[in-house]
């Protein structure tokens, strides 16, 4: 594998989680900007959707900056060689790597027998990762996934996970079953991480991480080589940045990214743009700003960035600061 970009990464890195309708092109991109993570995985993707008619409807969640780089494909699907076509169009497309899903709790891709449904088929997993290398070419093949399905299988699915010899591996702390409730489970990230170190394998800990601080602290008492952190970098690209920090800016810069944020989504998905996925971004923009309930309900009902600078520069204008109690 002669282009394996996880090998070179300091130790710990730190690493944008793939989430459907979250880590989508501008939200990456405006991350770029302002506090740019070792590493960017892109929404999972159907193997199933890629290799059908609809490739064409799906091929914009497939798209990157290079600012973006190193950036990760991460599909989800059950099928060995539409996973090899996938890796190469990953490979034709330009991506630094490949990624599995092998965790996603949701109904709708358990239903398909994908995501975390192939913790209970540990042959065809490792199926679907040869299949995946054969067709990726030189990029290296990542597998994300989580401690086991209704219990903890950490005994028996990692050592299994580890004999696939991904280039990688992302270890949510929690079940299937658990989904996102309950706590992660830390102590057995550690205890993977030992596993994927006596594999040659570095292990990226995933779950309830909320800042940098947070995550450097977790790395170095885990052991990881790196932490991913997902929810949490809803309304805050700025939460990889080891300078700036989202609390300690003034609002009106909030608000100007989070205007530039709009833009950039309309100008990336232009005449198939959804505008109102942008909404829960706003949501998270806001937190503690004075008026903030009233701004929030406002820009949920916005069509296009235009109404949103709109509505942002009528909020400014009043000269609205921040810290009071009329925040809700």
């Amino acid at each position: 594998m002669e282009n394996n970009f996880w090998a070179d990464l300091p130790r710990p890195f730190f690493v944008l989680a793939p989430m459907s309708k979250i880590t989508d092109a501008p939200q990456r991109r405006i991350m770029a900007r302002y506090g740019k993570p070792a590493v960017m995985f892109t929404e999972f993707v159907s193997v199933a959707g890629v290799c059908s008619r609809g490739r064409e409807r799906l091929l914009p969640d497939l798209c990157f900056d290079e600012n973006e780089r190193p950036i990760v494909a991460q599909f989800f699907g059950r099928n060995p060689e539409q996973f090899r076509e996938c890796a190469a169009l990953a490979l034709n497309l330009g991506f630094d790597g490949i990624d599995i899903n092998m965790g996603c709790p949701d109904k709708a891709v358990l239903k398909q027998g994908a995501g975390s449904g192939l913790i209970q088929e540990p042959s065809l997993a490792a199926e679907i990762v040869q299949a995946a290398k054969e067709g990726s070419g030189d990029l290296p093949v990542s597998i994300k996934t989580r401690t086991g399905y209704q219990e903890n299988e950490l005994e028996t699915w990692i050592p299994a996970v580890l004999t696939m010899q991904p280039a990688a591996l992302t270890l949510h702390g929690r079940t299937r079953k658990q989904k996102y409730k309950g706590q992660a489970n830390w102590e057995s990230i550690r205890t993977a991480a030992e596993m994927a170190h006596q594999a040659g394998i570095p292990l990226i800990g995933n779950g309830d991480i909320l800042s940098l601080e947070q995550g450097l602290e977790q790395a170095k008492a885990s052991g990881v080589d790196g932490i991913m952190i997902g929810r949490a970098v809803l309304g805050n690209p700025w939460i990889f940045n080891k300078k700036v920090k989202k609390e300690e800016l003034e609002p009106q810069e909030i608000l100007r990214v989070m205007c530039e944020h709009a833009e950039l989504y309309e100008e990336i998905f232009s005449e198939n743009c959804k505008f109102r996925d942008m909404r829960k971004h706003f949501t998270r923009y806001i937190i503690d700003f004075y008026g903030a309930k009233k701004l929030r309900h406002a820009l949920c009902q916005t069509e296009n960035s235009k109404e949103v600078h709109q509505l942002v520069e009528e909020y400014l204008t009043r000269g609205k600061g921040r810290g009071t109690t009329e925040n809700d």
